[in-house]
């Protein structure tokens, strides 16, 4: 089983001639890509994105504390980059002399082949900002064009096959199992009532509880870069304080999401994304 980040384009203003942004379409496509690759048995997360900081540059910081941290804690095998272009086409790319990023970007390079509208190109210099200190294997892969419409508007009616090319060629090498997991697993156990689900916030007397707790500990096991300033020598003291609206807060942001601090369905969902459970 491979360990395996897949991380989105990050650039907000990017937008697209039709359709969404490009951050919106490639958050669509990565998740849904890294969400094939699991049901064939890997272990597979998908990065956050970040914002422009203050000089208008685009702020990867969050994309790369993030793969540091999982590399740390686990190594990672490999990450693949997600992006659409401008002013060019599909493509992608590795880092020179890595023989296996080379062999993943081909991989994915043949699949996307398949089904861009356009020649897939090749580059062997990847050394852009956003995981140029990273130390797993990383590749980036360009679709197509958001900045003409007809570009745009194909990218914004093939999300499926886009990741669906991805993840085919993730699982080109990394290897498939007979059956995908959803087919072959039991069914989940039944949610519980909606009542039992707490909507989790800052509230005077602070909330507590095992629910709190375990949201804490998910943020510091995800996200420890921003979690741990926020949460601070408390850390999960299943006590729903101001350091703890402040992550939820902080991450609100960052997936932008409605900044008020509770977690709710929209919250949990955005969450469950990263891989954050049990709360």
């Amino acid at each position: 089983m491979a360990r395996i980040i897949f991380v989105h384009s990050i650039q907000p203003s990017n937008r697209c001639k039709a359709g969404d942004s490009e951050r919106d379409h490639m958050t669509r496509i990565m998740t849904r890509a890294a969400e094939m690759v699991r049901e064939h048995g890997h272990e597979v997360l998908v990065g956050p994105f970040g914002d422009y900081n203050a000089n208008g540059k685009a702020n990867f910081d969050d994309n790369v504390d993030f793969i540091n941290d999982q590399h740390r804690s686990k190594p990672v095998d490999a990450v693949v980059s997600g992006h659409s272009n401008a002013n060019g086409g599909s493509l992608v790319a590795w880092y020179p002399g890595n023989a296996f990023g080379k062999k993943l970007a081909l991989a994915i390079k043949a699949r996307l082949g398949r089904i861009t509208p356009d020649r897939v190109g090749e580059r062997d210099n990847l050394l852009v900002s956003e995981i140029a200190d990273t130390k797993p294997t990383v590749v980036l892969t360009e679709s197509f064009r958001h900045d003409t419409t007809k570009g745009a508007r194909w990218i914004h009616e093939n999300v499926e096959s886009i990741a669906r090319a991805h993840a085919d060629g993730v699982l080109d090498v990394f290897g498939r199992i007979s059956e995908p997991l959803k087919a072959t697993t039991p069914a989940p156990p039944a949610a519980p009532p909606a009542a039992t689900v707490r909507l989790l916030k800052l509230t005077s007397p602070a909330m507590r509880g095992e629910d709190v707790k375990q949201l804490q500990r998910e943020a510091l096991r995800v996200f420890p870069t921003y979690a741990r300033p926020a949460l601070g020598k408390w850390g999960a003291d299943g006590i729903f304080g101001k350091g703890t609206d402040s992550f939820v807060r902080e991450f609100q942001r960052r997936s932008s999401l409605g900044v008020d601090g509770k977690v709710g369905p929209a919250t949990r969902a955005a969450m469950a994304k990263f891989g954050m459970k049990g709360f």
